[in-house]
C-alpha cells in the first residue's frame, strides 16, 4: 500500500563510522545499497547524524560508495 511513498534512511551506525576502517565502511555501505537496490527509495546516511568526532576520511568513505 505505501511501498512507493516511503523511503528508508540510515543503515550505517555512527559508532561504526567512528571505529571502523574506511575499507569496512565502504564494504558495509555497498551491502546496504545492494540490499535496498531492488526496491529503491533508500538514502545511505548515518543512523543518526554525522557527529564532529567522525573523521572526514570515514564520512567521505561512506559517501563515496554512491560513485562506485
Amino acid at each position: 500500500m505505501w511501498d512507493s511513498d516511503i523511503a528508508i534512511f540510515g543503515g550505517i551506525d555512527s559508532d561504526f563510522l567512528v571505529r571502523s576502517t574506511t575499507e569496512n565502511i565502504v564494504k558495509s555501505s555497498l551491502k546496504m545499497l545492494e540490499r535496498s537496490a531492488e526496491r529503491g527509495r533508500y538514502a545511505l546516511v548515518s543512523g543518526n547524524s554525522i557527529p564532529s568526532y567522525i573523521s572526514d576520511e570515514n564520512h567521505f568513505a561512506m559517501k563515496s560508495t554512491f560513485n562506485m
